[in-house]
């Protein structure tokens, strides 16, 4: 499994902030969610599902969305604009929008940890303090010698 893949599972595995279920013309169920885990070029997940009421791991993804509209007027600015959004484009009829956790949303809106599931998420290895410990002996050496 490749790192991308890893992350988008991490994403999807991670808290719900906001859930919106919609139900398409042809009758197919689609989610629109926010996870906690979510990042700036792929905040809005959409996902499908049998029924409205199927449990998370029969849901399958359908395509995710930046959060930041990119292409001239931003026709949304927040989970409701992009909900109707979403529902006017795929002619779908809104049946429910919950925000679980309204202040994190919010704060979402700011910096988020990670700009893509495509980037690395593995964290740099810290300095331990033998790497100082080796520095600094070799910089005593060095004064010591009179460079």
């Amino acid at each position: 499994m490749n790192r991308s893949d890893q992350n988008r599972q991490d994403v999807v595995k991670s808290a719900i902030i906001a859930k919106a279920t919609l139900q398409r013309q042809d009758g197919r169920i689609e989610f629109v969610i926010v996870f906690q885990n979510s990042t700036r070029q792929e905040f809005f997940w959409v996902l499908r599902a049998k029924k409205a009421r199927s449990p998370r791991r029969a849901w399958k993804m359908v395509n995710y969305y930046n959060r930041d509209f990119t292409m001239g007027q931003a026709p949304y600015n927040d989970f409701g604009s992009f909900v109707r959004y979403y529902a006017e484009r795929n002619h779908a009829e809104v049946l429910n929008v919950q925000v679980f956790q309204a202040r994190r949303l919010a704060g979402m809106r700011g910096k988020l940890a990670y700009e893509s599931i495509f980037t690395d998420w593995t964290p740099q290895a810290e300095l331990d303090q033998m790497t100082f410990v080796r520095c600094d002996k070799v910089t005593r050496r060095m004064l010591h010698r009179a460079y």
